[in-house]
């Protein structure tokens, strides 16, 4: 009883000294994020940039990123890039000429805090596989925990003369809001290691799809160095948490800073050819 006592007694006594400790962190040297893509349309001959700059924010803060307005955006020395009016930080050139194999080279100049910074990336166009059939199946509930339902599929010769890289992504619109809503979306990239040069005909989503669902297809080739980045983003969010998971490593993208005043880009500035249907699923 005298132990339990003296249990009791400590316990209140470190409950009672409890203190809350506000951490004093420096903020540091904000610098640039960005969200940069070229996009060729797999049917045309011209493809549109997209730039979306922003700059890094406290640790702490609640507050989302502040867009960066005024820069000055410049695509292969050639195509200055326009702020959209209507949307701060939101910056796209249109009717780039596609020429496949060749490297694009994305120019920034932007003020943060002040400071003009200057940062240069490049990336390259790679081909993509003539995709012959996007089609409908529906499997039936194989079992009670399982879900019956309609399921998307792709076909395509994997091209045998390169090593390609993949980015496949998948948007549902549901029409019947009745039902609960499981997103059968699909977002991955992948390499064709395992199957480079043959026929590949597969499902694409994971969870099924119900009637009327209207469903955007964007299938699209990416460099093996975009493939990488978007990996190691990948292993940062799920592959470092946890005990005994990998320590967490920096992410590098391909927008490098031209001067000591900033860091490299936070973000990755990607060229990419894209095959995009949209379907709504019917019987």
């Amino acid at each position: 009883m005298k132990n339990l006592s003296l249990i009791l007694f400590s316990l209140l006594i470190f409950t009672a000294c409890e203190t809350v400790v506000d951490l004093e962190l420096n903020e540091g040297d904000k610098s640039l994020v960005s969200e940069a893509v070229l996009e060729f349309p797999y049917d045309s001959e011209f493809g549109i940039v997209h730039v979306y700059l922003t700059e890094t924010t406290n640790f702490f803060s609640n507050t989302t990123n502040q867009p960066i307005s005024s820069a000055v955006i410049i695509l292969n020395d050639t195509y200055v890039l326009e702020e959209q009016t209507d949307s701060i930080g939101y910056y796209i050139a249109e009717g780039i000429p596609k020429e496949l194999g060749a490297s694009y080279t994305l120019d920034i100049t932007a003020e943060i805090n002040g400071v003009v910074g200057n940062w240069i990336g490049a990336d390259s166009l790679m081909d993509i596989p003539v995709v012959d059939s996007v089609y409908v199946i529906y499997k039936p509930a194989m079992w009670p925990m399982d879900e019956g339902g309609y399921h998307m599929k792709m076909a395509f010769e994997e091209p045998g003369d390169q090593v390609n890289y993949y980015h496949q992504k998948m948007d549902v619109r549901r029409n019947d809001t009745l039902k609960a809503y499981r997103s059968p979306g699909y977002n991955e990239i992948y390499d064709d290691l395992w199957v480079n040069g043959q026929y590949l005909d597969f499902e694409i989503n994971r969870r099924p799809l119900l009637l009327n669902d209207t469903v955007n297809l964007e299938f699209s080739s990416i460099t093996e160095a975009s493939y990488m980045f978007y990996d190691n983003v990948n292993q940062l969010l799920f592959e470092t948490v946890g005990i005994g998971a990998a320590p967490p490593f920096a992410l590098k993208g391909n927008l490098v800073s031209q001067n000591d005043d900033f860091e490299n880009s936070l973000g990755n500035f990607k060229v990419t050819n894209v095959f995009e249907e949209e379907i709504i699923i019917q019987d």
